[in-house]
């Protein structure tokens, strides 16, 4: 993998996009690229004993005392911190010893009587609650060194997710309101800002930094985005909502949409070229949600997979990042990575890819991160890498065999 600096510039990287480009091919089996975001899990957590991939049942403290991973639901009383940053991070990573998870705010009980649960996030979820994912996994392929693009929490992991980290770094999510239902434009609390990486100085979450729907815009590929509506506090989770000429363009009306309107649409003989979707909070992984996220995650699957586009699209499933939950692999640090820079690896995260042209029941060890999935969507539609991160990482384009006939679609048991 080609290592760029971190602080290169887009106007010194502008010659390694042009030699991208160039190489750019295009895959004419796939028309469709869709990306569904679910929220905050390890790769330890959430797909503990999977067969063939490199999980670990154990870990260590940050008093070396080894800690058994213990089973605990997707719902729990306990609580990590509600969006890990990138203090968290330091605290877990320690320096690659991978053993200060203790050291997060972890608490448990009812509210009003809260005690602290320092070896919380030393947990996995039981199979019978991932039971639909496992499915997905071996039908299909899990990628067991997929990474977060960024130490940073959840606004920068999704932000990610549409730029490529073009011109978007930040530190911190947007302060957290009780009125405040997103983090972005049309964020109702003035006070919100969040800490831009340069010139490291608080701004209003609202920004006009290039993304792949512009890209795709341009191209004449048609694009939509999926979220859950402002009445849900996972309306937080919709990028878009931060990119002032997406917000207050015609690309809002035209191209965004609530999640729950996939289904029928996909039914209905519409998908678009490139597709984000991302969950109400119920339908969400985070320990808040209501543990329906494995079966959401499918019923979408489903959706495409008995519809006409199933022999055309590509699916990528990804977790916005590792929500404070415990993982064994020491994520590899890029060269320029320093303190208050977080642009990753981050904490490794589960991926898994379906299409009809992977193998089947396949555990890929090839590292990818976040910015993996925009350059497969970026080579699939011949258009430049958006910013240094998708320049910079692996292509998972290498999972495909697209010389083989497409694989008739089974359906997940939901």
């Amino acid at each position: 993998m080609n290592r760029l600096p971190i602080g290169l510039s887009i106007t010194a990287l502008s010659g390694v996009l042009a030699a991208s480009t160039a190489q750019a091919a295009a895959f004419p089996n796939i028309q469709h690229v869709v990306i569904i975001v679910q929220e905050e899990r390890s790769f330890d957590n959430l797909f503990q004993g999977f067969p063939g991939a490199d999980t670990q049942p154990y870990g260590y403290d940050s008093k070396g005392q080894k800690v058994s991973l213990k089973a605990r639901g997707l719902v729990s009383q306990c609580s990590l911190s509600p969006y890990p940053l990138y203090t968290d991070f330091v605290l877990s990573f320690d320096g690659g010893k991978m053993d200060g998870f203790d050291k997060q705010n972890s608490t448990c009980g009812k509210v009003g009587d809260l005690k602290s649960s320092p070896h919380f996030a030393y947990s996995y979820v039981p199979a019978q609650e991932t039971r639909q994912y496992f499915s997905i996994g071996r039908q299909y392929v899990v990628a067991d060194r997929m990474f977060s693009s960024t130490w940073d929490g959840n606004f920068q992991s999704h932000q990610i997710l549409i730029t490529g980290g073009q011109d978007g770094m930040t530190l911190g999510d947007p302060t957290a309101d009780i009125r405040n239902p997103g983090w972005g434009c049309d964020d109702i609390v003035s006070t919100t800002t969040i800490v831009r990486m340069y010139p490291l100085a608080p701004v209003f979450p609202c920004f006009n930094y290039s993304t792949l729907a512009d890209e795709m815009d341009d191209a004449g590929v048609s694009w939509r985005y999926y979220s859950a509506p402002r009445s849900d506090i996972a309306y937080r989770y919709n990028a878009f909502d931060a990119i002032d000429h997406i917000r207050e363009g015609p690309d809002w009306s035209n191209d965004i949409s609530q999640s729950d309107d996939f289904a029928s649409d996909v039914a209905a003989g519409n998908l678009a070229d490139v597709t984000w979707i991302t969950p109400y909070l119920a339908d969400s992984d985070h320990l808040l949600g209501a543990a329906k996220g494995p079966r959401w995650v499918a019923s979408l699957v489903n959706a495409i997979g008995e519809s006409k586009f199933w022999p055309n699209t590509a699916i990528f499933i990804v977790w916005s990042n590792w929500g404070g939950w415990y993982d064994h692999v020491v994520p590899p640090q890029l060269a320029g990575q320093q303190f208050g820079n977080p642009d990753g690896l981050g904490m490794r995260v589960p991926m898994l890819i379906v299409s009809p042209y992977v193998p089947q029941g396949h555990v890929t060890h090839v590292q990818y991160e976040h910015g993996s999935v925009l350059k497969f969507a970026e080579e699939a539609f011949g258009v430049p890498p958006n910013g240094l991160i998708d320049a910079r990482a692996n292509s998972p384009a290498g999972e495909f065999d697209f010389n083989q006939q497409p694989r008739a679609f089974t359906p997940i048991r939901l």
